[in-house]
């Protein structure tokens, strides 16, 4: 009878994972190897999310954060920025749902206009449930002066 082989460890399989995620990270941005505390984030993203989601969510924040220098070299500055993304780009895809209250708290955050965010969320939740495009929603946060005036368009949106 053949001996048993071992099975591989949930964390060799992990590590393994880890690997192959900063081997990945290395192709999307030359130059930029991770470190610890990069390699432990990875870790974190992997306890929370799938090996297929982290790279998605890595190749989307990539796309979207990572600027090339005129000589086509990665950022420093953006290369961390996009590195930090990679849990927000994975949690959107994992709760699609959210993706418009995001996007809307993101264009209130960046104009500093104030909103309760429990709020917000219910709001565009509401209008969304009542058949409001998110489109719609997208461009009245864009061209809302307030908070106020933010939640009287949803609700001129909501009742027509």
């Amino acid at each position: 009878m053949a001996p048993r082989q071992k099975e591989p460890s949930r964390t060799s399989a992990r590590e393994n994972n880890v690997s192959k995620l900063a081997t990945l990270w290395m192709n999307l941005v030359p130059g930029d190897e991770l470190r610890a505390p990069g390699l432990q984030e990875l870790r974190r993203l992997l306890a929370e999310y799938s090996y297929v989601q982290v790279c998605k969510g890595m190749q989307k924040a990539c796309d979207m954060y990572l600027k090339l220098s005129a000589r086509g070299k990665p950022m420093n500055a953006s290369a961390k920025l996009a590195f930090d993304k990679i849990g927000a780009m994975c949690w959107v895809a994992k709760n699609p749902d959210e993706r418009t209250f995001v996007y809307i708290r993101g264009i209130f955050n960046n104009r500093e206009v104030y909103y309760p965010e429990h709020r917000l969320r219910q709001e565009v939740h509401y209008a969304l449930g009542m058949g409001v495009r998110p489109n719609d929603l997208i461009s009245v946060a864009k061209w809302a002066s307030s908070w106020s005036a933010f939640c009287d368009q949803i609700d001129d949106l909501t009742s027509e």
